[in-house]
């Protein structure tokens, strides 16, 4: 998740049960003040398929043109439910996530996320160039949720 603090902010945090607040990393808070949050999940504190952390290498040419499916989650909540995606470079840093879309300049190359009444998809999408290095092979994160409030407003 995003980080919208630094040391200075004072937090509220609910670790795990078992686990003490000093040991658990922020990405694993099932409430912590210092994301950012839009809604409740269904069981808060409580990890299900509603929520979760994918871990996604890119493939070895990425072709032109082509969009390729990192994950699909199952939801099956029968409307369009809020949700928000994560994305994190593992390759330049650990523990800095961005929110999605999320995209490289002047390469037309970015991951985004859709969802419908049963499935949220995270996805890559390739524009006018293949690749065969640079992005090629790289890992990435995703940390997702999926949240027990409809989507309005959109059609």
């Amino acid at each position: 998740m995003p980080k919208i603090f630094d040391s200075t902010y004072d937090l509220v945090m609910v670790a795990p049960e078992g686990s003490s607040v000093e040991e658990t990393s922020p990405e694993d808070f099932p409430l912590h003040s210092g994301f950012i949050y839009h809604g409740v999940p269904f069981d808060v504190g409580e990890t299900d398929e509603l929520e979760g952390y994918i871990n996604y290498t890119t493939p070895s040419t990425i072709l032109a043109d082509t969009t390729y499916t990192v994950a699909t989650i199952t939801h099956g909540l029968g409307y369009a439910p809020d949700f928000q995606v994560f994305i994190e470079e593992k390759d330049v840093s650990s523990d800095t996530f961005a929110h999605l879309s999320y995209g490289y300049i002047g390469t037309n190359l970015y991951f985004t996320a859709r969802v419908n009444t049963t499935t949220l998809q995270i996805l890559m999408i390739n524009g006018l160039y293949e690749w065969t290095e640079g992005f090629t092979n790289r890992n990435y994160g995703f940390k997702y949720q999926i949240f027990n409030t409809p989507i309005t407003g959109h059609s």
